[in-house]
């Protein structure tokens, strides 16, 4: 993902909390997962802004907009299963506000 869609995703797609959420009606949509991955020894470092912005990517697919309940992973070292040099795992839930 290129750095202005990132910019972009980053203002219109917020990630909520429980408290900001509290009295509000909002629905679940889904469940999402990323993994900021360095794959190649030339990629980029890994980050959880990068895992957080595919979350930000995902749900915007799945037409929601917010996410909330965002956890991460520590930094994880070589991964067979994930095809990873060093990863970040992280966790979200997709949603729709309603306005």
């Amino acid at each position: 993902m290129d750095q202005a869609t990132a910019e972009k995703l980053k203002t219109d797609m917020p990630i909520n909390t429980q408290e900001q959420l509290r009295g509000s009606n909002y629905k679940v949509v889904l469940p999402l997962k990323a993994t900021s991955c360095k794959h190649l020894l030339w990629d980029p470092p890994i980050t959880t802004e990068d895992a957080t912005a595919q979350l930000r990517f995902q749900a915007r697919t799945a037409r929601a907009n917010g996410i909330m309940s965002v956890t991460c992973s520590d930094k994880e070292g070589f991964s067979l299963t994930k095809n990873c040099w060093e990863s970040i795992t992280c966790n979200a839930i997709a949603i729709q506000v309603s306005q």
